[in-house]
């Protein structure tokens, strides 16, 4: 759903102006991400746990579609070239986003 409506659930928005800032948004990721994965019987309430995953959902990948834009520009700058593309790859151990976090 392109629209990120589903049955008339509107997407939630994002508290702050990039999800990377948003330490709720990741603790909440990475704990729906932990119970998700955590194997389980389907719960008496399926339908309540389906309307959760769909929300879920929705943050996730606006999260990581926040993340991809915000690296778009720096993607593009990538060598096509295979050796000078590995020495650009390897130098964002250094320089890439997210260093020091």
């Amino acid at each position: 759903m392109p629209d990120g409506t589903m049955a008339g659930r509107a997407r939630p928005a994002f508290k702050t102006p990039h999800p990377h800032q948003d330490h709720d948004l990741q603790a909440k990721l990475a704990g729906w991400n932990r119970t998700r994965l955590t194997p389980k019987a389907p719960p008496a309430d399926w339908g309540a746990e389906l309307e959760n995953e769909y929300a879920m959902r929705v943050l996730e990948i606006d999260f990581v579609e926040e993340t991809r834009k915000a690296q778009s520009a720096r993607a593009q700058t990538a060598p096509s070239e295979p050796q000078a593309f590995v020495e650009w790859f390897e130098d964002l151990e250094k320089s890439g986003p997210g260093q020091g976090d």
